[in-house]
């Protein structure tokens, strides 16, 4: 039987707010990088004031930021914010990068700065330095641990969830799964439904995300993959139970199935994809799509989807990055993708749309009642 104790901790446990209550303001660096894009095409979005973005100093002209006319400086002074977000500055390939990134993070500890960090190694260099200095800054890394996977584990008799679980699958990585979520939270809740979010992207946190289970980049998810799928269907009982939402949203991490045969791999990323896909065990599937995916590679992803769930497609949504298979199966050639614009977007749409017979969306420009009637409807059913 649960006590109010139990009731209380769980509560804590399933709202970052509750657990995080010294953030106030954010700056956030690098920038530039991929898993910072959210906080500029989603400021209004973060739970938190974003009064700085910092850059790499090749890259301190940073587009994505002017156009949006943000502020961008290097300088960290004592009062202007309480929390630097860190991500993963220590992978640029330029050491004269990664040298800067060091000292913006020695200038934001003696200004008395507190972290929210996604990478683990950041994350045991501060806690090494704040223990053995003067320091009283405060470090926070999302993970899962095995204390968390056994303090769960005090839930596992709750009933099943009641609310409906919608998950973003897709076809490889970068291509919008996590903007497909924030995107149908915010309309979603515009409309008055309360939305629970399970985020895999460790800003996740930061967007309001109930939980967060980074088996990403760098995973911090520190239990085995057979634990998985009991501590994802306690965690979605536990949210359905103690918040109450309409809906739970979540999306899994790069492609749900590999794109290029096994061989004697001792590991394979889509092992840890079809684990969280059964643990979640979504009632709706949103796939996102490339503009240069075969129908054959779509039709694979979302038939294993099925496989595992039972669960149809509701719609796809189509990123509007063009991607070289180069980059797909190598980070070195990362800068090899090119935006199509908008009369090339519209006709591959149109092309998917006709193959695969279901709606396919741009999630950023479509009309958003579209949407909301699909999700709807497939609720209802």
């Amino acid at each position: 039987m649960i006590t109010n104790g139990y009731d209380n901790a769980a509560r804590i446990f399933l709202s970052f707010q509750k657990r995080i209550t010294w953030i106030k303001q954010i700056s956030v660096f690098p920038s530039s990088e991929k898993e910072m894009k959210q906080f500029i095409d989603f400021k209004h979005l973060c739970k938190y004031p974003i009064i700085n973005y910092y850059d790499f100093p090749r890259t301190i002209h940073n587009i994505e930021v002017r156009k949006h006319d943000l502020s961008l400086n290097n300088n960290v002074s004592e009062n202007d914010y309480d929390t630097l977000v860190l991500g993963y500055f220590y992978d640029n390939m330029w050491e004269g990068n990664v040298n800067f990134g060091y000292n913006l993070v020695n200038k934001a500890l003696e200004h008395n700065k507190n972290f929210f960090v996604f990478d683990i190694r950041i994350y045991n260099y501060l806690t090494n330095i704040i223990s053995n200095s003067k320091y009283k800054s405060k470090v926070y890394l999302p993970r899962v641990t095995s204390r968390d996977y056994e303090f769960l584990l005090n839930y596992k008799h709750l009933p099943v969830a009641k609310c409906p679980i919608l998950m973003t699958i897709g076809t490889s990585n970068k291509q919008g799964k996590f903007t497909t979520q924030l995107k149908i939270k915010e309309i979603l809740e515009e409309e008055g439904y309360v939305v629970s979010h399970i985020s895999t992207e460790p800003q996740g946190e930061l967007f309001g995300a109930d939980h967060c289970f980074p088996y990403g980049h760098m995973s911090t998810v520190e239990i085995s993959p057979r634990q998985f799928l009991q501590f994802l269907r306690t965690l979605c009982n536990a949210i359905s139970y103690f918040n109450k939402p309409d809906i739970i949203i979540t999306g899994h991490q790069g492609g749900l199935i590999p794109r290029l045969a096994l061989n004697a791999m001792p590991y394979f990323p889509s092992v840890d994809n079809l684990g969280f896909l059964h643990g979640i065990l979504p009632d709706i599937i949103i796939c996102t799509i490339n503009p240069e995916d075969s129908i054959e590679m779509i039709n694979n992803t979302i038939n294993v989807a099925y496989a595992y769930t039972k669960c149809k497609v509701l719609f796809y949504v189509l990123s509007p990055i063009m991607r070289t298979q180069e980059e797909m199966y190598d980070e070195i050639y990362l800068n090899s993708s090119k935006m199509l614009n908008e009369i090339d977007y519209q006709k591959r749409l149109s092309y998917f749309q006709e193959k695969l017979n279901k709606p396919v969306y741009n999630i950023l420009n479509n009309d958003k009642k579209l949407l909301i009637k699909a999700i709807e409807d497939a609720c209802s059913r």
